[in-house]
C-alpha cells in the first residue's frame, strides 16, 4: 500500500461510526408519527415524544466527559470499537425488548457514545491522516452523517418497526467488523512510550518499511504537547484560551437555537398530510434535500468567506422560519391556504439545506480556526457539551410548546434568535479564511463592542417605552411634559459624563472606565422594572447618560491604544453598526415583550457586556503612565499574540513619555489659530447635524408613526430601526469610495428633502384633507431621512472629527463635540412635544429641513476635503483655511 492508500483505509473505518450516528438520529422522526396513531404498538402521547426525540442529546452532554478517561487511557481504537459496540447492542434491545422505558435507556445510550465518538473520531483522524486528507475526511464525515440519517428516513417510513432495528442491527455489526481491523494511532503509543509498536503503526501508515526523521519528529512534537498541555484551572484565567472557547460556545448555542435537533427529530410532527404524500414521505424528501446540501458544500465554503457564510445563513434561516410560523399562523386561525403543506415542507426543508449547507460545517471548521492548539480537545469537548445541552432542551421544549401555545410559537421564537445570531457573527466572530493562528488570535484580542449595543438598546428603549407610557393603564402614567424630560435628560447626563471620563481616564485607566459605565447600565434596568415614579425614571435616564458619556470618550482611545493599525478603521467603523443593532433589537423587544420584562431583559445583557470586560487588558500606555512598566509590557505582549519586540515597547515608552512631558494648557489651546479653527468648525457640524432632528426623530418616532390597518407605531418604529441598520452597514462599503465633502452635502440635501416631504404630509393630512396610505407614505419619509443619516453624516461626521484634530487636541476636541453634540439634542428632545402640542407636528419637520439646508452650506463654506490625504497635509489646509 502507497502511504496515500493506508491512510485512506484507516480514515475510512472511522466514517462507519459516522454512519451509526446518522441512524441514531434518523430514526426518531418516522418512528415516532408511526408510534402516534390509535392502531400502533406504543400509542405515544407527546410528553413521550417529547423525551424520545430530546433523551440522545441529554446523553450526548456526558459522552465528552467520558471522553478523556477513555482515549488517554484505552486509546483511541478500543474508544472507537467500545462506540461501536454500543451503537451495535443497543438495536436488538430495542427490537426485543420493546417498552417506553426501554426506548427511553437505549436514546439516552446512544446520546453518550454519540458524544464520546464526537472527541474520539475526530482526534483519530487528526493523527492518523496527513493535513492534506484531514479536511477532506471531515467534510466526508459530514456527508456519511447525513446519508445514513437518509437511509434511516427511508427505511423508517416504508417497513416495520421491528425491521428497522434488525437492519440497524446487522449494519452497525458490519460497521463494529470494519473498526476491530483499525490501527491505534502512533501518537497515543508514544505517550504511552510504546515506541516499538508505534513506529511500526507509522511506517504502516506512511508505506514504509523503516522509520525515518518524520517518526523523530513526531516523537519530538508529541513530547512538547504533552508539556504544554493546560488544565481547566488555566483555560478560566487565560484570556488567550477561554475567550475563543466562549466565543464558539455562543455561536454554538445560536446554530442550535435554529432548531436543527428539535425539527430532525418532530418534522414528521411539523409535516401535515398532503393529497399525494404522507408526512413521512415528506420526511425522507426532507432528508434527500439535506444530503444534496452537504454534498454542494464542499465546492462552496472555500470560496467565499467564512463570515458571509454565517451571516447569509443566519439570515436566510430568520426568513425562512418566520416564513414557517407565518403558514403555522395562519393554519391555527383558520385561513385556508392552498396546498400549506407543500409550502411548510417547503420553508422546513429549505432550513435544513441551509443548516447542512452553510451553518453546520462553517461552525466545525472556525471551531478548529479559532482554537489554539493546546486547547483543542478541551475546547471541542466544551463545544460538543455546549451543543448537546441546547439541542436537549430546543427537543423537549418543541412539543410542550407547540400544545401550549402553537407550532408557530417554536418558530417564531427560532426566527428571533437566528435574527440576533446575525448580530452576534457580524460583530465577534473574525474572518479567519486565509489568515493564520496568530493573526486570529490578535483579532481577538482586539475586539470590545459590548458597551456599543448597551448604547444602542439604551436609545432604543425611548420610542416604543413613552408610546406606551402614555397609557393610563401602565404601571407609570405620563403626560407630555414628563415625556419630553424622560426623552432628553439622558443627553443632559452625557454632558457630565464626558467631562468625568477625563479624571476617570486618567486615575482609573481604560478598562476601568469602561466597566464603570457598563456597570451603571446594569445596575439601571432592575431600577427601570420596578420603578413606582417620573423621578425615579428621571434619575436613571440621566445615570445612563453619564455612562454615555464616559463611554464615548473611553471607547474610542481605548480601541485606538489597544489595536494595531490595520484594525482601527474596521473596529471604527463596526462600533457605529454595533450601536445601531442595539438599537434596532430594543425596538423588537419593546414592541412584543411586556415593561417589567423588556427591562429585566436589557439587565441580563448589561450583565453579559460587563462580563466581556473581563477580557479586556489595560491599554500599555496607561501603565506606562503610572510607571508600572512590567506589567505594561505584559500586556503589549499578550495584544501582540505573544511576540513583542523589545524595541517596540521602548520606542513607546518614549512616546508616552514625552507626550506626558507636553500637555496642552488652557493658554495654548486658546491662543493658536489651527487648533480654535478646527474645533469651532468640528463642533459646528455637529450641532448643525444634531439639529436636524436624528435623535428626537429617534426618541419620538412611535409618535410620529400612525397606526395603519397592518402594523401598529411600534412595529413601524422596529421596521425604522432594520432600515438604520442595513444603511450603517452599507456606509462600510460607501464611505471610503465618495469625497468626504460631496457625500456630506448631498446627504444634508437628501436629508432636506425627506424632512420637507414629511412637514408636508403632516400639514396636509391634518390641516387641508386626509391622505390615503398616510401611515406608509410618513414611515417612508422619515426612515429615508434616518437611511440617508446612517448612510452618510452620520458616519462621516465622526471620520472628519477623527482627521482634522491635531494628535496634541484629540482628547479635548473630541469632549467639546461630544458636549455639542448632547447639548443639541438635549434641546431638540425637550422642545419636540412642546412644538407639537402647541405648532402641530409639520413644524419640528421643517425647522429640520431648514438645518438640512444650512448644514449643506456651512460644509461647502467651511469643511475641508480630506479623503486620501495624510494628517500633515490636513493640518496645512487647516492652516490655510
Amino acid at each position: 500500500m502507497t502511504d496515500n492508500d493506508t491512510t485512506i483505509f484507516s480514515g475510512s473505518l472511522v466514517i462507519f461510526n459516522e454512519i451509526s450516528m446518522g441512524f441514531v438520529y434518523g430514526w426518531v422522526a418516522p418512528t415516532i408519527r408511526q408510534q402516534q396513531a390509535a392502531h400502533s404498538e406504543f400509542q405515544l402521547d407527546n410528553e413521550q415524544c417529547s423525551w424520545i426525540g430530546s433523551l440522545a442529546d441529554l446523553g450526548r452532554i456526558f459522552g465528552p466527559f467520558m471522553a478523556g478517561v477513555f482515549i488517554n487511557k484505552l486509546g483511541r481504537r478500543i474508544t472507537l470499537i467500545f462506540c461501536t459496540i454500543v451503537f451495535f447492542a443497543v438495536w436488538p434491545f430495542v427490537l426485543f425488548y420493546r417498552s417506553i422505558e426501554v426506548i427511553y435507556a437505549s436514546r439516552f445510550a446512544f446520546g453518550l457514545v454519540v458524544g464520546l465518538n464526537d472527541v474520539c473520531s475526530s482526534i483519530y483522524v487528526g493523527e492518523n491522516c496527513r493535513p492534506n486528507l484531514r479536511a477532506v475526511f471531515s467534510s466526508i464525515s459530514i456527508l456519511v452523517f447525513y446519508a445514513g440519517e437518509l437511509v434511516e428516513f427511508a427505511l423508517a417510513t416504508y417497513f416495520s418497526y421491528t425491521v428497522v432495528a434488525s437492519v440497524n442491527s446487522i449494519i452497525t455489526f458490519l460497521a463494529l467488523s470494519c473498526i476491530l481491523v483499525a490501527t491505534e494511532t502512533p501518537h497515543y503509543l508514544i505517550t504511552r512510550k510504546k515506541l516499538d509498536k508505534a513506529e511500526k503503526n507509522f511506517n504502516w501508515l506512511r508505506g514504509k518499511a523503516e522509520a525515518d526523521e518524520e517518526f523523530e519528529k513526531l516523537k519530538t512534537f508529541v513530547e512538547q504537547e504533552q508539556s504544554e498541555k493546560i488544565s481547566f484551572k488555566e483555560l478560566l484565567v487565560n484570556k488567550t484560551y477561554y475567550k475563543p472557547v466562549l466565543l464558539i460556545l455562543i455561536l454554538c448555542f445560536f446554530m442550535m437555537m435554529t432548531g436543527f435537533s428539535a425539527i430532525t427529530s418532530f418534522v414528521s410532527i411539523a409535516f401535515g398530510e398532503s393529497d399525494t404524500l404522507t408526512p413521512n414521505q415528506f420526511v425522507t424528501l426532507y432528508g434527500l434535500g439535506q444530503f444534496i446540501a452537504v454534498c454542494a458544500s464542499p465546492f462552496v465554503i472555500e470560496k467565499l468567506n467564512r463570515r458571509t457564510i454565517l451571516i447569509s445563513s443566519f439570515a436566510f434561516v430568520t426568513v425562512i422560519h418566520a416564513a414557517s410560523a407565518a403558514l403555522y399562523l395562519a393554519k391555527a386561525s383558520g385561513i385556508q391556504i392552498p396546498y400549506s403543506s407543500w409550502l411548510i415542507f417547503a420553508t422546513i426543508t429549505l432550513y435544513s439545506m441551509t443548516f447542512s449547507f452553510g451553518l453546520h460545517p462553517i461552525f466545525y471548521t472556525i471551531r478548529g480556526e479559532l482554537f489554539p492548539q493546546n486547547v483543542k480537545a478541551i475546547g471541542g469537548s466544551i463545544a460538543i457539551i455546549g451543543h448537546s445541552c441546547i439541542g436537549f432542551l430546543s427537543s423537549k421544549m418543541f412539543l410542550v410548546v407547540a400544545d401550549a401555545y402553537g407550532m408557530y410559537t417554536n418558530f417564531l421564537t427560532l426566527a428571533a434568535s437566528s435574527a440576533v445570531a446575525i448580530l452576534y457573527v457580524y460583530i465577534w466572530i473574525p474572518e479567519t479564511k486565509g489568515k493564520t493562528l496568530a493573526e486570529i488570535q490578535q483579532e481577538l484580542r482586539g475586539q470590545f463592542f459590548g458597551n456599543e449595543i448597551l448604547m444602542g438598546m439604551g436609545y432604543g428603549w425611548l420610542a416604543p417605552t413613552i408610546r406606551r407610557l402614555r397609557t393610563p393603564n401602565e404601571q407609570i402614567w405620563l403626560n407630555d411634559e414628563q415625556c419630553s424630560w424622560l426623552g432628553s435628560l439622558h443627553d443632559f447626563g452625557r454632558i457630565l459624563g464626558t467631562f468625568t471620563a477625563g479624571f476617570l481616564l486618567d486615575v482609573c485607566g481604560r478598562k476601568m472606565a469602561l466597566t464603570l459605565s457598563s456597570v451603571i447600565y446594569f445596575v439601571m434596568w432592575p431600577s427601570v422594572a420596578f420603578a413606582g415614579s417620573a423621578a425615579t425614571l428621571y434619575a436613571i435616564r440621566f445615570a445612563f447618560g453619564v455612562s454615555v458619556g464616559i463611554n464615548d470618550v473611553c471607547s474610542s482611545i481605548y480601541v485606538a491604544e489597544n489595536c494595531g493599525t490595520r484594525q482601527r478603521s474596521i473596529f471604527a467603523s463596526i462600533t457605529m453598526a454595533c450601536y445601531y443593532g442595539g438599537e434596532l433589537l430594543e425596538f423588537a423587544i419593546c414592541t412584543y415583550l411586556p415593561y417589567k420584562t423588556v427591562a429585566l431583559t436589557n439587565a441580563t445583557v448589561g450583565l453579559l457586556a460587563l462580563s466581556t470586560n473581563l477580557w479586556c487588558t489595560e491599554s500599555a500606555q496607561f501603565l506606562i503612565a503610572k510607571g508600572k512598566y512590567a506589567k505594561a509590557e505584559s500586556n503589549l505582549r499578550w495584544l501582540r499574540g505573544g511576540t513583542l519586540q523589545q524595541s517596540e515597547f521602548e520606542e513607546l515608552k518614549r512616546d508616552v513619555v514625552e507626550e506626558n512631558a507636553k500637555r496642552l494648557t488652557f493658554l495654548e489651546f486658546v491662543s493658536n489659530a489651527v487648533y480654535r479653527k478646527t474645533v469651532l468648525m468640528t463642533l459646528t457640524l455637529t450641532v448643525l447635524m444634531m439639529a436636524s432632528g436624528p435623535q428626537s426623530i429617534v426618541t419620538f418616532a412611535s409618535l410620529i408613526f400612525v397606526q395603519s390597518a397592518a402594523l401598529t407605531p411600534d412595529e413601524y418604529t422596529t421596521i425604522f430601526g432594520i432600515w438604520q441598520f442595513v444603511a450603517v452597514c452599507m456606509s462600510l462599503l460607501v464611505i471610503n469610495r465618495c469625497n468626504r465633502k460631496t457625500l456630506l452635502v448631498a446627504s444634508f440635501l437628501l436629508m432636506a428633502a425627506a424632512q420637507g416631504v414629511a412637514a408636508a404630509l403632516y400639514y396636509v393630512h391634518v390641516y387641508v384633507q386626509p391622505i390615503a396610505h398616510f401611515p406608509w407614505l410618513i414611515f417612508a419619509a422619515v426612515a429615508s431621512y434616518a437611511m440617508v443619516f446612517c448612510l452618510g453624516v452620520h458616519p462621516l461626521s465622526f471620520v472628519i472629527r477623527g482627521e482634522v484634530f491635531p494628535q496634541k487636541i484629540k482628547a479635548i476636541g473630541g469632549a467639546i463635540s461630544v458636549t455639542g453634540h448632547s447639548m443639541t439634542a438635549f434641546a431638540t428632545s425637550k422642545i419636540f412635544l412642546l412644538l407639537t402640542d402647541t405648532c402641530g407636528m409639520y413644524v419640528n419637520f421643517v425647522i429640520y429641513a431648514v438645518f438640512c439646508v444650512i448644514s449643506a452650506l456651512y460644509v461647502l463654506w467651511a469643511v475641508p476635503e480630506t479623503r486620501g490625504k495624510t494628517l500633515a497635509e490636513i493640518r496645512k489646509i487647516m492652516e490655510n483655511w
